[in-house]
């Protein structure tokens, strides 16, 4: 089976790690094994969790060991459970056996890919989701770094990054989704149910990301103008962002632990799902907001960012 020989080929590649690491280096010990090979104790010059691993999307844990022959060496357990197969350990002969499970077909592997794929959406979505969740705490240490020392170096980073996460829902996201949903139209592994959350997520992705747009907007204008309902304005739209991003990871991780249990001891399940018909696609946010800060009109506009960072602070 494809699958199976491509995982052994892997096994030869991997370092079954027990403490230490071994590669070609210089030799400092040697000793038998119970299966009659010489084994030896080389010294390294290895860099740890220098590269990282994800599997099927999902990051993997353990350490990694990166050698300067260009050599990495992995957690074989960790990565071979992701992957759907089974590790065993014999003490008596120092191998170690990976197999799929009984019954795995050419099918079920594709059945597979087609989990790894949904799971890699809602992994793609979290990281907006994460990144997102700093805004608020940005925009404070901005509206401080403002206040006391009249820099708006800060609030330019941010304002810049604001516009490459409304890029990344719009060209990643949103294309990564579409291409999910016509490969799988007829598929009886990705459910309407799952097509649905996918959507639901990137339209809250989407308001979350105009709520802030707006907030900061209006923020920057009452900074510089002093007008009360833009502050009012931009602590409701932030507050709103910020709340709905919470909902949204929570949402997230319950999408992804859903998906993950689908995939646990995998044995070709043949369990048919309902196929999505009509589920609304997420839109395309309009526009491409060029945020800039506005001119600031010499009053106090210090003070007020004062004034907003206290409002922000009863909101949160």
């Amino acid at each position: 089976m494809k699958l199976g020989k491509k995982i052994l080929i892997g096994t030869l590649m991997t370092t079954l790690m027990a403490g230490g690491v071994a590669s070609a280096g210089k030799v400092i010990g040697q000793y038998k094994t119970p299966r009659g090979n010489i084994a030896t104790v080389e010294q390294e010059k290895v860099h740890k969790n220098r590269i990282g691993i994800r599997v099927n999307g999902k990051a993997v844990k353990k350490d990694t060991w990166y050698h300067e022959s260009g050599v990495t060496l992995i957690p074989l357990r960790e990565v071979s459970e992701l992957l759907g197969a089974k590790v065993s350990y014999n003490t008596k002969t120092m191998n170690a056996d990976i197999t799929l499970p009984k019954g795995t077909t050419a099918q079920d592997v594709n059945n597979l890919k087609a989990y790894s794929q949904l799971y890699k959406m809602h992994d793609d979505v979290e990281w907006l989701s994460s990144e997102l969740y700093r805004i608020m705490d940005r925009f404070f240490l901005a509206l401080f770094d403002f206040t006391d020392k009249g820099s708006t170096d800060l609030l330019e980073s941010l304002l810049e990054d604001m516009n490459s996460y409304i890029d990344y829902y719009n060209e990643v996201l949103l294309p990564g989704y579409s291409q999910l949903v016509e490969k799988e139209k007829s598929s009886t592994v990705i459910s309407a149910a799952d097509k649905e959350q996918l959507s639901n997520e990137l339209s809250l992705s989407s308001s979350i990301l105009q709520n802030y747009a707006q907030g900061i907007e209006k923020a920057m204008n009452y900074i510089a103008y002093g007008n009360e309902s833009d502050l009012e304005a931009a602590t409701g739209f932030l507050t709103k962002a910020y709340e709905d991003n919470v909902n949204l990871n929570n949402a997230i991780i319950d999408a992804k632990d859903n998906v993950y249990s689908r995939t646990q001891n995998y044995s070709g399940g043949t369990s048919k799902v309902s196929v999505s018909t009509d589920i609304p696609s997420p839109k395309k946010l309009n526009g491409h907001p060029q945020f800039k800060i506005p001119a600031l009109d010499g009053k106090n506009p210090q003070n007020r960012g004062k004034e907003l960072i206290n409002a922000l602070k009863n909101e949160r």
